[in-house]
Formats: C-alpha cells, sequence, structure tokens
C-alpha cells in the first residue's frame, strides 16, 4: 500500500470508529487491514476474534456465492463496486443481516491495492420484511381456503402474481406468471370489460362490484375488485370472485319463463307460437340457431315447422327426419341429445351439420301427457359444447311449450273445423229458407185441388173416397204448418234485427192477447210476475214466450192447465221460468225435446211440428243465454231459460 493511502485511512481513524456503519479495510496480501467496533458488533464477534477470521468464513454458506461471484469480478476488472444483502454467521451461531457494498482501491497502473468495505446492519428491515411475509404467507394460506376463486394481477402487464388453490381448480393448474386475460377468458388480449380503469387512479382502495358470465367456464360470478399494494410496493388488481350461476340462473329462468308465457299467451298461430319460441331461447349467449321439429301422427316423421338463423339449403335438407331415421329412434326413446358435432360419428345429414358451421347441436323432445310430440332442435355455430346453465334453459322452455302447442294446434285446427261448419249450417240456413219458400207455392197448387175435390165433387164419391180426401187435405195441412214453422226456425238465423232495449211485460201482453180465445176455451190460469227490461229482439222474444206458455197449455191433463212464469234476478243475468201442471216429460226425454222435429206424442194426441221448442232454444242461445226443462216425468215440467243482463 501506498504511504498516501495508508495516511488517507489513518486520518479516518476516528470515522471508522465512531461510525454508525461497519467499515472494513482489506488487501489481498494481509487480509483486514483495518475494521471498526461496529463491524464487529454487526459480524457477531469481538475485534480480535474477528481479525484471525476471513471474510467466507463468516459468510453464511448459502450467501458465500453471489459473494465470491460479484469479488471475483472486482478482481478482473469487470467492475470497481458491488453492492449486496448477505448474512453473516455470528460466534453464538445466530444471523445477522448486513447490507455490503465494497469497492476495490486500485493503483495507477490500474492493479489493486486494497478494498473497502461499507456494511450496514439491516437485522430491523429483515425482521420487519420476514414479518410482513409471514404475514402475507398466512393470508395467502387463508385465500387457499377460501371457496371462491382470487387472484392478483399486475395491471401494466396483466400478468398473474397470485391465485389461490379454488383458481387453480377452475381455470389453470400453473397459472402465475401468464396473463389473465389468457386464462380467464381464452383472449388473446386485454378483455374489453378490464376494470382497471375504475379501480386505479383516484379510485384507489375503492372496491369495485360487478357480475359477468365466464367465456370459459359459462358460468356467472360476482367479481369484487379492488387495487391493493404489492408486497414490492406496486399496485395491482386483486380481485374475489362468487360464483353466483344458481341465483342468476334462477333469475334467467323466472325472466325467461315469464316472458315467454306473457308473449304465448298472445299468440294465435303455430307459425307465431314457433317464431316466438325460438327467439326466446336465441336470446341465451351460446345459442345462435335452431329448429322446431312436429312429429306426424300418421307417419311417425319429424317435419320441420320453423327455424331461426340456419341457411336455406340446410332447412330445405333437414325438413324432415323419416320415422326409421336414427334422430327419429333418440327422439322417441325420450333422450335429450347434447353433443360436439366433431363427437358424432354417425348421424343423418352429419355432413349436411358440419357443412352448416354447426359446433355444438343439442336435440331435446317436447312431451304432453307423457308422449313426445315434437323435438326442439338446438344449435351452436361459435361454441363447442353447451353449458349446464343453457342446457337447463332449453330444458325447461321444452318442458313447458308441449301443451301449448298441443292447445294452439287443437285451437287451429277447431277453427278450421268452425269456419267449415259456419260455411255448411249456412248454406243449410239458406237451402232450408229457400227449400221451404219454394214448397209452398206447389203446396198451395195441391191443397187448392184437393179442397176443389172435396167441394165440388163430395156428394159424387163414395164414403171411401172422400176418407181419402180428407187424408190428403188434412197431411196438406199439417205440411203446410211444417214449412210455415221451418221458415220460422231458419229466419230466426238469417233475419237477424239488431238488439234494444224491450220491456219483456209488453211482449207478454201481446202474447197473451193472440192466445186469449185459447186460454178461455181451456179455462187457463196464468200467473206471473213483473218482468225486466232486456237488451233483445222483441219479435223473438214474443216467439219465445208464445212457444213456451202454448206448450204448457197443449201438454195438460184432465185438470184445467194452470202457468206460472216468474224471474229471478242473478249478478249477471235474469233467470225465467215457465212452470205447469201438465203431463210432464220423463227425464229420459228431456235432452231431445230441444232438437228440430223431435216429438214425443203422435199428430192425433197431441198435434204440432216438433220444431216449437228447437226455435226457442235458437232464441235464447243468440241471445247468449241458456235454456233447460226440469220435470219428475208426472206433476207437470218447469221451463227455465237466462238471458244477459
Amino acid at each position: 500500500m501506498n504511504l498516501n493511502k495508508m495516511q488517507e485511512i489513518v486520518n479516518l481513524g476516528d470515522f471508522f470508529d465512531t461510525g454508525l456503519m461497519g467499515m472494513a479495510v482489506t488487501s489481498l496480501e494481509k487480509g483486514w487491514m483495518h475494521i471498526n467496533e461496529r463491524l464487529c458488533e454487526i459480524v457477531g464477534y469481538p475485534k480480535e476474534v474477528l481479525l484471525q477470521k476471513t471474510w467466507a468464513e463468516v459468510t453464511h454458506p448459502d450467501d458465500l456465492l453471489p459473494d465470491v461471484t460479484e469479488f471475483n469480478q472486482l478482481l478482473s476488472g469487470e467492475k470497481d463496486l458491488y453492492a449486496l444483502d448477505k448474512r453473516f454467521i455470528r460466534q453464538d451461531g445466530s444471523i445477522s443481516h448486513a447490507h455490503i457494498v465494497a469497492q476495490a482501491i486500485r493503483r495507477a497502473d490500474g492493479t489493486i491495492d486494497h478494498f473497502l468495505a461499507l456494511v450496514q446492519d439491516i437485522n430491523e428491515k429483515k425482521q420487519i420484511e420476514e414479518k410482513l411475509n409471514a404475514e402475507r404467507q398466512q393470508m395467502l394460506a387463508l385465500f387457499d381456503g377460501i371457496d371462491e376463486p382470487i387472484y392478483v394481477a399486475d395491471p401494466d402487464t396483466y400478468e398473474l402474481l397470485y391465485t389461490n388453490h379454488s383458481f387453480k381448480q377452475i381455470w389453470s393448474s400453473h397459472p402465475v406468471g401468464k396473463k389473465c386475460y389468457e386464462v380467464l377468458q381464452n383472449l388473446t388480449g386485454p378483455c374489453d370489460f378490464c376494470t382497471n380503469p375504475f379501480i386505479f387512479g383516484e379510485n384507489v382502495g375503492q372496491t369495485y362490484a360487478w357480475e359477468l358470465q365466464n367465456r370459459v367456464t359459462k358460468r356467472w360470478y360476482l367479481c369484487s375488485d379492488k387495487a391493493i399494494q404489492w408486497s414490492d410496493g406496486r399496485w395491482v388488481r386483486f380481485e374475489l370472485a362468487t360464483d353466483i350461476t344458481v341465483k342468476k340462473q334462477a333469475e334467467l329462468l323466472l325472466a325467461l319463463q315469464r316472458d315467454l308465457a306473457q308473449q304465448l299467451s298472445q299468440v294465435r298461430s303455430l307459425a307465431d307460437a314457433v317464431e316466438t319460441i325460438l327467439s326466446n331461447i336465441l336470446q341465451l349467449e351460446e345459442v345462435d340457431s335452431g329448429g322446431l321439429y312436429l312429429v306426424d301422427s300418421v307417419t311417425g316423421d319429424l317435419n320441420l315447422i320453423g327455424a331461426k338463423g340456419l341457411s336455406t339449403l340446410f332447412l330445405h335438407k333437414t325438413s324432415s327426419y323419416p320415422a326409421d331415421s336414427s334422430q327419429s329412434h333418440l327422439f322417441k326413446a325420450g333422450q335429450s341429445i347434447y353433443t360436439n358435432v366433431n363427437d358424432l360419428k354417425e348421424a343423418l345429414q352429419l355432413a349436411t351439420i358440419k357443412q352448416e358451421g354447426i359446433q355444438a347441436l343439442a336435440v331435446v323432445p317436447i312431451y304432453h301427457n307423457g308422449q313426445a310430440i315434437a323435438s326442439l332442435n338446438i344449435a351452436s355455430h361459435r361454441y363447442p359444447a353447451f353449458s349446464e346453465n343453457t342446457r337447463k334453459m332449453i330444458e325447461t322452455v321444452a318442458a313447458r311449450i308441449g301443451s301449448f302447442l298441443i292447445n294452439i294446434q287443437d285451437r287451429e285446427a277447431l277453427a278450421e273445423l268452425t269456419q267449415q261448419l259456419q260455411t255448411s249450417n249456412d248454406e243449410l240456413k239458406q237451402f232450408a229458407y229457400i227449400a221451404s219458400h219454394d214448397l209452398q207455392e206447389p203446396l198451395r197448387t195441391v191443397s187448392s185441388y184437393l179442397h176443389l175435390l172435396q167441394r165440388f165433387y163430395q156428394d159424387s164419391l163414395d164414403e171411401r173416397a172422400n176418407e181419402f180426401i180428407g187424408f190428403a187435405v188434412s197431411g196438406a195441412a199439417r205440411m203446410n204448418a211444417l214449412i210455415n214453422d221451418l221458415l220460422l226456425f231458419s229466419r230466426i238465423a238469417t233475419q237477424v234485427r239488431e238488439y234494444e232495449q224491450t220491456d219483456l211485460n209488453d211482449v207478454l201482453k201481446n202474447v197473451l192477447k193472440d192466445i186469449e180465445l185459447v186460454i178461455a176455451e181451456k179455462n187457463c190460469q196464468i200467473q206471473y210476475d213483473r218482468l225486466p227490461v232486456v237488451v233483445a229482439d222483441a219479435t223473438q222474444m214474443q216467439q219465445l214466450l208464445q212457444n213456451l206458455i202454448s206448450n204448457a197449455l197443449k201438454f195438460h191433463g184432465e185438470r184445467p192447465p194452470e202457468v206460472h212464469l216468474e224471474v229471478q234476478e242473478e249478478p249477471r243475468e235474469w233467470v225465467f221460468s215457465v212452470q205447469d201442471n201438465g203431463i210432464g216429460i220423463a227425464p229420459r226425454y228431456q235432452e231431445r225435446i230441444f232438437e228440430i222435429f223431435k216429438r214425443l206424442h203422435t199428430q192425433s194426441e197431441y198435434p204440432g211440428t216438433g220444431i216449437g221448442l228447437a226455435v226457442c232454444k235458437r232464441i235464447v242461445e243468440q241471445h247468449n243465454g241458456r235454456i233447460w226443462v226440469e220435470s219428475d216425468g208426472q206433476t207437470g215440467t218447469t221451463f227455465y231459460f237466462s238471458l244477459p243482463k
């Protein structure tokens, strides 16, 4: 060592001895040249003992290699200074942590003259770090015991710094070091819904809660994100994700059921129903196309009745599946199929399905009263499989539309049948009116000539011939009555007048006036209540009351007929009754008497055409009422009819 350098060290003696930092001067040839008391305290040896040791002997074995590596770089001239944290093994065996800065002091020719080392006591710092690290490890161990996935990511690099056990079970067993968006969402770039803008900057320390359906698991999570400070001092994103799939599924199912039921209640055709069903199904994220097939009740084939999201060519090729096809067999077996198209080894139209670009396929039977009536076929062009959540949604829809499809088919069939019957009925009404009207002319001719025969040739014919003419005249009269009643019956339906306020008391007065001779002849007693005012056809009301009262006068026994006309007010209607003391109607005939031309007695017993009660029934039903009869078959009959208020 040159004299100048040595003098500098001597001059620094007081600084060495009183400094707060450990200091040492060493050389390759002489070893320790000078050490201060602070260094001895840090390293943990008395000065006289330490001077007998080397740096290597007091250095922790695990820290020796880094120290030697750095020291060799000083020797080679690669650097003049190095700094590192290292541990010393004290004389009592304990560990001392220190930060050391070593500098090579070189001669003019560049060779090393001696080394100067500054040693700082960092035991307190290390204790704090170890405590914090222990707390951190304890915290991470606690996180590992939480069922919800937790992760920590760098907001700048998106690198995963930590994931708990639950996270690893769901997404990746070795996620740390990978990008969060790659592991969590299977994306090649940052998520467009990343929460970094909401939790950093002025929002640091605030929790941001949000809901998300994960692209990989297809499950729903309530995510709680917050910026926290990591062990190295940087701010990172901390996220706790709570699985809310069951809750979300229940909400979505409820909404789907409510919306579907509300919309289906408004449709009026099978085509509109299929459109509504598929539109609701296609709201599910994993579903982008589908079709509905109905079973042909005769052939057993599955025939397409509606589809969405599929090409015309595909629909043309898959519009029907024969009863003996593999799809029909699976369908009839009641199996729901959820599969990746690539897993289908043998399937009808498999090439067509692949050509369409379909990746995932679902075929779900639709039941009604335990019988498969249709097939709901759902497809995805984007996803290779349907999640459990989507499957449950599809099954829920399928379970709720079976009865509706049957009902709307029945409604369509009933509407078509009703239209056919209406057309047929209109034609029959027209025919009955025209026929009865046109029959009157030839009947008048026959009746006129019969009367002429009876008038001019009665004295010229024998008794038997006159009897035959009498039969013919009587028959013509009955036919005339029948034609008139038939005309009346047809007019009720074909000549509908606008209903108006009708006072039934005035109607009854007219009826009683028309039949006053019969009432007097039969010594009949008629009692009646005060009748209401109703909205009706006055002419038809008169016909109704006259027919019912006339029947009571006609079908009487040995006693003079008694008739009671009463009315009862109900919340929405008036209920009328016409009671008599006549011969009664046996219960087994009470349904038949309202049919046209149905008679229970011969003409000789009680004359008539058998149309009167049929006319009553038609009048009441045209006024949106009901008519029925009660009788024990012996002690009179009561006819009831109702009219709305």
